[in-house]
């Protein structure tokens, strides 16, 4: 997960202990309550998956008139496991995780090849005095990079075979194109990224020379072309990245959108326009009467709903200056939104800043 070794690992995560406090009796009651209706795709077998309330087994249906038998072979592997996790993390089919480092996943996969490092590392125990069984390689993962930024460098160098299928979600990912990027981000037939923009749709930018909003969204771009099915959890680490203001704001009505299609989205921020976007879709989501017509007017749509029943805020954040260890805070949000004292105190110091500044030069006198 973290792309350390073991012994690291044991040193910082000394005494780290998870406990599930859940009995067996609730896990299977709560499983039998659960009702939901998906697909899942393995290889070119695409399967509907019913469970209703109160019942104890799920119905199955196959979507294709016809299939393949190396396809039917793979659905006999994969089936049952993909249908406990699908019931155990209920309501989230997967999870996908588009850490800080996504701005360089394309623009440096070659070189930083999950395959090309693997070979490095076996090369390096090859040539070390420790004795491996060659069946430990097989099964070994590179420690080099976490998880998150392991998973992209892989889809990086999987992504012609990727864009052979378009996800549901294909119009939502060229939305955010025309919107935010003014152009397209394509796939060459030799598997190379490159950038078209609407203003000289002749011109194709390889991804290294592009603006960094270009390589920022690249990853959550090919996501819902390609890979995105419902109910998935998105997990962003700093959404507001390389975005200038105008385009943040922009992006936080696009993750409202993904909302009401099913998604749901965990991100980290330090950025003031998405919370305020935030609050404003929440505010905008009120039932009350005569808002639905200024939201309207002002160009939030029902499609930005953002209903605060829907919303969860934490604080991470230290006591005091000498504490050593993160405090995680629940934050109160209502039908008005929430505030991030940290960040509105900033905010507030710098307007009391500009404002006495701003006065000083409007009225001194020139001698002064």
């Amino acid at each position: 997960m973290y792309g350390v070794s073991e012994e690291i690992a044991n040193n910082l995560f000394l005494g780290f202990d998870i406990k599930i406090t859940e009995s067996k009796e609730e896990f299977k009651s709560n499983i039998k309550n659960i009702s939901f209706e998906n697909e899942i795709i393995l290889k070119e077998i695409l399967v509907k998956i019913t469970k209703n309330k109160n019942e104890n087994f799920v119905n199955l249906k196959l979507q294709n008139n016809s299939a393949k038998k190396e396809n039917i072979e793979m659905l006999n592997l994969f089936l049952v496991s993909r249908l406990y996790s699908l019931i155990a993390f209920h309501p989230f089919t997967s999870s996908y995780i588009l850490p800080v480092e996504r701005n360089s996943i394309y623009t440096f996969s070659k070189e930083l090849s999950i395959q090309k490092q693997e070979f490095l590392e076996r090369a390096q125990e090859l040539g070390s005095k420790k004795s491996k069984d060659p069946f430990h390689w097989f099964l070994k993962k590179s420690t080099r990079y976490p998880m998150p930024i392991r998973d992209g460098l892989e889809i990086a160098e999987d992504l012609s075979n990727y864009s052979k299928t378009k996800s549901e979600f294909y119009e939502f990912a060229l939305e955010i194109e025309n919107e935010l990027l003014q152009g397209e981000v394509i796939l060459t037939k030799d598997g190379d990224v490159q950038f078209k923009s609407n203003k000289a749709k002749s011109k194709k930018i390889p991804i290294h020379l592009t603006a960094s909003i270009v390589k920022t969204l690249s990853s959550l771009i090919f996501y819902l072309k390609y890979i995105a099915t419902k109910n998935e959890l998105i997990i962003i680490d700093e959404p507001e990245l390389n975005l200038h203001p105008n385009n943040q704001v922009l992006l936080t009505k696009f993750f409202a959108k993904l909302i009401n299609k099913g998604f749901r989205i965990l991100i980290s921020t330090h950025s003031d326009y998405i919370v305020r976007e935030i609050n404003n879709l929440i505010m905008s989501s009120s039932d009350k009467e005569g808002v639905n017509i200024i939201a309207e007017n002002l160009g939030y749509s029902k499609e930005y709903n953002l209903p605060y029943t829907e919303v969860n805020a934490y604080l991470f954040n230290y006591k005091n200056i000498k504490s050593r260890n993160v405090t995680v805070e629940p934050i109160n949000v209502s039908e008005t939104g929430f505030d991030v004292n940290t960040i509105d105190t900033t905010v507030d110091k710098l307007n009391e800043v500009s404002e006495d500044l701003f006065y000083s030069i409007k009225y001194s006198s020139k001698n002064e």
